[in-house]
């Protein structure tokens, strides 16, 4: 997993680029696009990961609130 500086270095890389090309794909360098593909896999298996390890979690939490609105 990654951590929160990593995080916001992340950000702050994403940012620049958005900011120099509006967010548009067909704007940016290639290494532009190589860079922005290389954070969103690495942010998509972070968060996979964590999907993965509370996912099952928060539906038996859910499924408890859905439980007490019919009781109620």
């Amino acid at each position: 997993m990654i951590s929160e500086k990593q995080f916001l270095e992340y950000q702050k890389i994403i940012d620049d680029i958005v900011s120099c090309t509006g967010g548009e794909y067909d704007r940016m360098t290639d290494e532009e696009k190589s860079i922005i593909i290389n954070i969103s896999i690495e942010l998509k298996e972070m968060l996979d990961e964590i999907y993965t390890e509370y996912y099952p979690v928060l539906c038996q939490w859910a499924a408890l609130g859905e439980k007490n609105s019919m009781l109620n």
